[in-house]
């Protein structure tokens, strides 16, 4: 009987517990589902809200086409009238043009035949390297008519020559004379021929200066 009455009350505490977690377990299977229909009704309100939206952004879509549609037709309205004006000024201005030359041809028909010679005809070409070249051969003459023999080379009977440098301004006047090279005893003479050779004037425009020089002057007794 002892057994017995164990084994009953363990049925009765089995009993207890499967229907406490049965009844769980449905608890918890209704507040899922509860959950689950709330998450779904949320899922189709947001895809509701996103459909609509898409729906007003495509209208707005149509209606920016057909506004672009509708925008060039007075675009080429207002060119249409922009070029059509100044056509008319061009075309008074052509005509002016062609009226000024008219009368320009009848004024150079007019004027005689010697006038049109004199204007065509061009002022000659000017040589200045060979300007340049007539002036260094002055230059040169007028130095060689100025050089003198030392008396004290021509005692002692010595021959020889000086390099010089020197350069001519616009002016033709010496800026600067300088012996580069030679027997001393003719350096003096050398720098009194150049010196009193100059100012030597030559071409009236100034092209060919400012000229720089260089001489050797050459003493030879005869």
């Amino acid at each position: 009987m002892r057994y017995f009455g164990s084994f009953f009350i363990t049925l009765i505490l089995y009993a207890a517990t499967i229907t406490s977690l049965f009844y769980s377990f449905n608890n918890q299977s209704n507040i899922t589902n509860k959950e689950e229909k709330k998450s779904l009704v949320k899922v189709s309100l947001i895809e509701a809200k996103v459909e609509q939206k898409k729906e007003i952004e495509q209208k707005k879509e149509k209606e920016r086409i057909k506004s672009l549609k509708k925008e060039p037709k007075k675009i080429v309205k207002k060119i249409i009238k922009s070029v059509k004006k100044p056509k008319k000024k061009i075309v008074k201005k052509i005509i002016k043009s062609k009226t000024c030359i008219k009368n320009e041809t009848k004024e150079v028909k007019k004027s005689p035949s010697k006038n049109v010679e004199n204007i065509v005809s061009v002022a000659p070409k000017i040589n200045i390297s060979k300007i340049k070249n007539d002036y260094i051969a002055k230059v040169k003459k007028t130095i060689n008519s100025n050089k003198f023999y030392p008396n004290s080379a021509r005692r002692r009977g010595i021959e020889g020559s000086v390099k010089v440098e020197f350069t001519i301004q616009n002016n033709g006047k010496l800026t600067m004379v300088k012996i580069i090279q030679g027997k001393k005893i003719f350096f003096k003479a050398a720098k009194e021929a150049i010196i009193n050779s100059f100012p030597i004037q030559g071409y009236k425009d100034n092209k060919i200066f400012p000229i720089n020089l260089t001489l050797v002057l050459k003493y030879n007794l005869k």
